[in-house]
């Protein structure tokens, strides 16, 4: 959640700065792989800069953050400013200025809500922090994302984003100032409740101007120039606003401008556009083009952007180009396009599919490629490859044995260039064909010599005329489809296809007809049992028998050729599922083709077990999001790899091998082993760590009095550990009776003696109660009230004398120190 700026304060221009400079290396817009480089090397290191914050939201106390991590949120706004062409500011450095920011940011995370003007009644009120909250961008968040999200350097992009304040872009316009110097920043990290941020961004009455501005509020700078978010040339998608766009110019006057935003290939993009009240940083005009939500991995996508009917600035339109691109992904070009220049654009053209490693005859393959232009791109078959393959749309045949290649082309428009050819080659084989050879539908009259035609014919799956043999020569014999007849018996046909330079040659089929007399028929008989309970990886034996006495041959049914596979007569199991013998026996001249039997056997995947030995260190002290190393690991029985996982979330993680501790508990973890075609799923297997709540301690940050007197008073203060528990206070027993009282966290000495403070703080889920600390403060004997005398006893002839100073100078009252 975030606030924009509500009130604008004014005072007098004071000459004066305190700060350290901004440390972000400049680098060129247009250049795709320089802007990618300073988002991945610069800009995403800055949210995992340690805050180092040592405050308690509890006990209001605001604490501090490291220089570091200060200075990366100052460079994640610079950031934002060198993308933009502004230049770079500073970190204001000002004890009362960065104090303001913390006690403002201390405000926003104890009450859990953001206001620029906090009433006295808010919890942890103070004058600095309400200075800070009216001077400030504030930004607040819960959880544990919100610490990188919500304070420090990733505030800022929530500030640019600025989607909750779209009627004004406040938080945009101030980070974006061109007047502006220098900013104080102040941060809650709390991992256990809000975490904010309080970016100060002008002065409050009593600072310098100079702190924040180079010039007081509202003045031009030397050289006013026009500011875009998102800025011309390459953009980071994951940067781009979720809402509003904008175009700044100190002074300028946007109430009659209007906005044009078309892409690269001329479609216009609806855009709604508003001018922003003033009293945010420069004259801003902010619009919503309706365009697509950037998703990672998306191509270059370039938008023109026009503005027109600027009053009040050096010119009345502005035209940019900006180019959404994702900085993880590899892009077509390395110069930004820009879209506003006269006359046509060069682009190009890159596949986006890769071409199949070993094409064959017959096959197929979908190409794709894209145009810089984002023009479509039209696909045809060179010239030289006009034998081996063609194309229908976009989708490629290869019809024969040789070099394929594709062109690429993209014919441009008003706007474009046409493209420079591309092209993609690949080497065409040979495709492998089959041959169907269906049964016969009769038998035949002998008659000798007698003729008849094979019904149905036999064809290949190239196309390729079949050719046929009589595997019985003295019973029949073949001529094209013409068979004739010879003798009695079975006559076997074989159907060959030899292949060329395209087809491989295919695998001969068989078909038998029974000619005249009528053949004794055979059957065949599984004589040995499949196995019991195969599993993948092994071997059967297997056995048929023919009534005939004739062989038996062995295949392995096309459905199970996934399943199982045959040599002579020993089958091998090589994946889980139904394997499906085929016995056949063709016959002969005495006996008819046996009808084929089929043995089925279920084939299952190898049981496996993970072997996951007791954890070295079975118990651990809990740190939040520290990390340890799963020892020993899990093993499967199979060899594959093991994963683990939480089945604790609440208390851990786990990532590879690493367990994040999320809570005190006890962290289970599961070792699982899924298997693969020829390995079933192994049974899980845990394991426990017992993570034991972490120790905390308490310091005494007040230091009592040295010499303290009958009636003086004490504050007490101490900081605790991490359970986030108050540090309570109260007497030790021990104290002398009367020597002091305790109210809250105010100690006030009513007596002499020892009087002992103890300090406790209790513990928690995750955090143990922290051991007793003991401050012991004594109050000298006879020490005097501060409101009477200590009278001494003395001699007659001491008493005269004392009276007769007393006569001349008064009577004079002594405290002892």
């Amino acid at each position: 959640m975030f606030c924009n700026m509500k009130v604008v304060c004014a005072g007098a221009l004071v000459l004066a700065s305190s700060g350290l400079h901004a440390t972000i290396a400049p680098f060129d817009t247009a250049s795709r792989t320089a802007v990618a480089d300073a988002y991945h090397n610069t800009y995403l290191p800055l949210k995992s800069t340690p805050s180092g914050w040592n405050g308690n939201v509890a006990s209001c106390n605001a604490g501090t953050t490291t220089t570091a991590h200060q200075q990366a949120t100052i460079d994640a706004a610079n950031f934002y400013r060198v993308m933009v062409g502004l230049p770079q500011v500073n970190l204001v450095t000002d004890n009362a200025a960065v104090n303001r920011a913390r006690q403002a940011a201390l405000i926003s995370a104890r009450n859990e809500v953001l206001d620029h003007e906090p009433l006295p009644s808010s919890l942890c009120y103070s004058a600095a922090g309400y200075e800070g909250a009216k001077t400030s961008n504030l930004s607040l968040g819960a959880g544990f994302g919100a610490q990188v999200s919500a304070a420090g350097p990733g505030a800022i992009d929530g500030y640019i984003d600025d989607s909750f304040a779209l009627d004004s872009l406040g938080h945009r316009r101030w980070v974006l100032y061109q007047l502006q110097t220098g900013f104080a920043t102040g941060d809650i990290v709390n991992p256990s409740g809000y975490s904010t941020n309080a970016l100060r961004v002008m002065p409050a009455p009593s600072e310098a101007m100079s702190l924040f501005w180079s010039a007081s509020y509202g003045s031009l700078p030397a050289s006013p120039a026009w500011a875009a978010w998102p800025s011309p040339n390459f953009v980071p998608g994951q940067m781009l606003p979720s809402a509003s766009w904008s175009l700044s110019y100190p002074g300028a006057d946007f109430s009659g401008a209007t906005v044009s935003v078309t892409t690269a290939n001329g479609i216009s993009i609806p855009t709604t556009v508003s001018a922003l009240p003033s009293g945010y940083g420069d004259d801003t005009l902010s619009f919503q083009p309706a365009i697509p939500a950037f998703s990672p991995g998306a191509a270059d996508t370039s938008y023109k952007v026009v503005v027109s009917g600027v009053g009040n600035a050096s010119n009345t339109s502005y035209c940019y180009t900006v180019t959404v691109f994702d900085p993880d992904m590899p892009g077509l070009v390395t110069t930004a396009p820009d879209l506003c220049v006269s006359g046509a654009v060069n682009q190009s053209i890159a596949f986006t599919t890769t071409a199949p490693a070993s094409p064959v005859v017959g096959g197929t393959y979908a190409v794709g490629a894209s145009a810089t232009s984002g023009l479509p791109v039209a696909f045809s078959i060179d010239s030289a490859s006009a034998s081996v393959c063609s194309i229908s749309g976009s989708t490629v045949t290869f019809n024969a044995v040789g070099a394929c290649i594709v062109n690429a082309d993209q014919a441009g428009n008003a706007g474009y260039n046409p493209a420079t050819q591309a092209q993609q080659s690949m080497t065409v084989g040979q495709g492998n064909q089959t041959i169907t050879f269906p049964a016969q539908t009769s038998s035949q009259p002998f008659i000798l010599n007698g003729t008849f035609a094979l019904n149905p014919v036999a064809s290949a799956s190239s196309g390729l005329a079949v050719t046929y043999f009589s595997d019985t020569p003295a019973i029949c014999s073949i001529t094209g489809t013409t068979v004739t007849m010879l003798a009695e018996g079975a006559c076997r046909i074989g159907a060959n296809q030899s292949g060329n330079a395209n087809w491989t040659t295919a695998a001969t089929q068989f078909q038998t007809i029974v000619i005249g007399t009528t053949l004794s028929s055979q059957t065949i008989t599984f004589k040995t049992a499949p196995p019991a309970a195969p599993t993948v990886g092994g071997t059967y034996t297997v056995n048929a028998e023919a009534s005939s006495g004739l062989p038996v041959t062995y295949t392995i049914n096309s459905a199970s050729a996934s399943v199982c596979s045959i040599t002579g007569s020993t089958v091998t199991f090589n994946a889980a599922g139904v394997c499906v013998i085929n016995a056949n026996q063709a016959g002969n001249g005495s006996f008819a083709p046996a009808g084929q039997q089929q043995q089925s056997i279920t084939v299952s995947k190898k049981s496996q077990t993970i072997s996951f030995g007791p954890q070295t260190l079975a118990s651990r002290a809990f740190a939040f999001n520290g990390t340890f190393a799963i020892a020993p690991v899990a093993a499967a029985s199979s060899g594959l790899g093991v994963a683990y996982t939480s089945l604790t979330p609440a208390i851990c993680s786990v990532s590879g091998t690493t367990v994040t501790m999320l809570a005190a508990g006890t962290c289970t973890i599961a070792a699982n082993q899924s298997g693969d075609n020829a390995w079933a799923a192994a049974p899980q297997v845990s394991r426990s760590i017992a993570i034991s709540p972490a120790s905390q301690s308490i310091t005494f940050t007040s230091t009592p009095p040295s010499n303290p007197m009958i009636g003086d008073s004490y504050q007490l203060s101490a900081l605790g550990g991490g359970s986030g528990e108050p540090v309570v206070f109260s007497l030790d027993p021990g104290s002398a009776a009367g020597a002091c009282t305790l109210a809250g966290q105010v100690v006030t000495f009513t007596g002499n003696g020892a009087c002992i403070i103890v300090a406790n703080q209790a513990g928690n889920a995750n955090f143990g109660a922290a051991p007793p600390v003991k401050q012991p403060i004594f109050i000298g004997a006879g020490a005097p009230s501060p409101n009477t005398v200590a009278v001494p006893t003395l001699e007659l002839w001491a008493l005269w004398l004392l009276a007769a100073m007393t006569g001349l100078t008064g009577l004079a009252v002594f405290r002892r120190k």
